[in-house]
């Protein structure tokens, strides 16, 4: 994993965990549902 990518995990386990605190979390859970997919697929060319 290279330094961005785990900077960007990193945001989004944060993001996760303020998620599962808040109530319309449903937005927030599809971003990350996306976020997963770059990181496991597409994420050179988001950087």
């Amino acid at each position: 994993m290279t330094n961005n990518e785990e900077k960007f995990v990193t945001a989004m386990e944060k993001t996760v965990k303020k998620m599962g605190k808040r109530k319309k979390s449903r937005k927030l859970k599809m971003k990350y549902t996306i976020a997963q997919f770059l990181v496991s697929g597409g994420m050179p060319w988001m950087l």
